[in-house]
């Protein structure tokens, strides 16, 4: 059995694969991709500009892409680079922002509670004379449609505001109901976070590495296990971090002697035990059960992918008894586990396409 010492290791560095905040942001190394690039540029001329515009931008992607990291990472440029007359608030909570007054118990939170829409209007345009304001929106994977409608609605009325810039990250599946409801997601510019190649997850696992190591790194990946970890992983940052981890805790238990960690290993390691592993940490009995019952029945009865839910919700219906809603309960939580993703079909906008990811 290996220690961290053995490694030169000063600590696990997979273990941290989740960002809640800007004191994780910090903690662990980033990788700046080429959608990220662009928004930084963005961010930057808006800051350069004498002008009051604002920049609204929208950041997709699925659950565990970097949505969060790529907010506090925006606004840590912001705070560096911004000067005094810059604000920034980092927003995790979109509830009560549909009126002036809840924005500007938001946006101000300092501020005593204002009771009519006259007056709250006034006292965040007084507030932000000479300012820049930049907020970032974390819309939560899990969101009522009451809340969306609110935030929407929000979004309406900061539009009068010029010199308050607004960037938003949420998932595609939110951003696509979204028009439902209202139209102004579509004045914002786009950008959709993409899934890792090959040469993104090598450098952002070799960067934890590095970043963990006290020392000459003794802990190495094969050009093979690099490519199977980004393969099962699809190239979501998250999954590559935790499929690492688990890689990383049985190679600690097996080995006696620092050797390259290979393809057969992550192969071996993985698979189905990394699902499983997943389900046992992070799940009680007896919905552990049935979300492995479901994760199963997706890979052998459509081979790991379903073109329509309701095809699913027929077959399991059928198979298990379960109705559509408790099904689509127990998607969601797999989604929100990494385990499946399930996103609009190309072919039928109303069709949700679900797909297991390891």
């Amino acid at each position: 059995m290996l220690s961290l010492k053995n490694l030169n290791l000063r600590f696990n560095p997979f273990q941290k694969q989740v960002v809640y905040d800007y004191d994780d942001f910090v903690s662990q190394p980033f990788l700046l991709t080429e959608t990220l690039k662009l928004l930084q540029m963005g961010v930057r001329l808006n800051l350069q500009s004498e002008s009051t515009d604002s920049i609204y931008y929208i950041i997709l992607g699925e659950r565990g892409s970097g949505k969060t990291t790529s907010l506090l990472f925006l606004k840590d440029i912001v705070e560096h680079e911004g000067g005094e007359n810059c604000v920034t608030k980092y927003e995790r909570s979109i509830k009560g922002m549909g009126s002036y007054s809840g924005l500007v118990s938001k946006l101000l939170p300092n501020t005593r509670s204002i009771y009519s829409e006259g007056s709250a209007v006034g006292t965040l345009k007084s507030f932000l004379i000479g300012k820049k304001y930049y907020w970032f929106i974390d819309v939560p994977d899990m969101v009522a449609k009451k809340e969306m409608e609110v935030m929407l609605r929000g979004l309406e009325l900061l539009l009068g505001f010029k010199n308050i810039s607004v960037v938003v990250a949420m998932n595609q599946s939110h951003f696509d109901r979204s028009f439902e409801y209202s139209e102004i997601l579509g004045k914002f510019d786009r950008f959709q976070l993409k899934s890792f190649s090959l040469e993104e997850c090598k450098e952002l696992i070799r960067k934890r590495i590095e970043h963990a190591s006290a020392g000459e790194p003794k802990l190495r990946f094969s050009e093979g296990a690099f490519r199977k970890v980004n393969e099962i992983a699809k190239g979501i940052p998250r999954n590559i971090i935790s499929a690492c981890n688990t890689v990383f805790l049985k190679y600690l238990q097996v080995m006696d002697e620092p050797i390259e960690i290979t393809e057969d290993f992550v192969t071996m390691v993985l698979g189905e035990s990394y699902a499983k592993k997943v389900l046992e940490e992070r799940v009680r009995p007896p919905l552990r059960e049935a979300l492995w019952s479901l994760y199963n029945f997706i890979k052998e009865e459509f081979s790991g992918r379903v073109e329509s839910e309701s095809k699913l919700a027929q077959a399991y219906h059928s198979r298990f008894g379960v109705s559509k809603n408790t099904l689509r309960k127990r998607l969601m939580k797999l989604e929100k586990l990494g385990l499946i993703s399930i996103r609009k079909s190309d072919k039928n906008y109303w069709n949700n396409v679900i797909e297991v990811v390891v």
